[in-house]
């Protein structure tokens, strides 16, 4: 009896965790010999089925930190929605804090930074929201950066748009 119970309680835990998932979107691209060219933006198509919630947006990189000689990735976002509407905003990813510490997280020869772009942002329309993401450093080719990935998840603001 008591295994069943467990069992029961496993497995409404797992369903229970499903629910409160908050992730929209998440997804990575890599760049070949970890080289992101100045005016080859990334870009990356997002559903949005619910207009009435609001969503924090992050970046993260992956970078090789023997190769890479900046503090941070300045980046900027184009964001065209399915109505043909356009937004632009700036963001930066830093890879270390006044001390000269490193702000992420650590893989092996290469660190993960993340950064939160956007808090409580608002799609004005449901549908396919494409982003193009350019990385705005002075240099033409820039060397160290594996890849470039963006996550967008439901904020936790207990007020809807309408």
């Amino acid at each position: 009896m008591k295994k069943i119970l467990t069992t029961i309680a496993i497995a409404i835990t797992f369903i229970m965790s499903g629910c409160t998932d908050k992730v929209v979107f998440e997804e990575k691209h890599n760049f070949p010999n970890s080289t992101w060219m100045r005016f080859n933006p990334e870009n990356f198509e997002v559903d949005i089925k619910n207009i009435n919630d609001c969503y924090d947006i992050y970046f993260t990189a992956t970078v090789d930190t023997n190769v890479i000689r900046i503090n941070n990735l300045p980046l900027v976002v184009n964001i065209e929605d399915s109505e043909g509407s356009r937004r632009v905003f700036m963001s930066d990813i830093i890879f270390q804090n006044k001390k000269g510490e490193s702000m992420g997280k650590t893989l092996g020869s290469f660190v993960e930074y993340t950064a939160k772009a956007r808090e409580y942002f608002y799609f004005n329309s449901k549908g396919i929201h494409k982003f193009s993401i350019k990385n705005s450093t002075q240099f033409y080719e820039l060397k160290g950066i594996a890849s470039i990935g963006m996550k967008i998840e439901k904020s936790n603001m207990d007020i809807t748009i309408e």
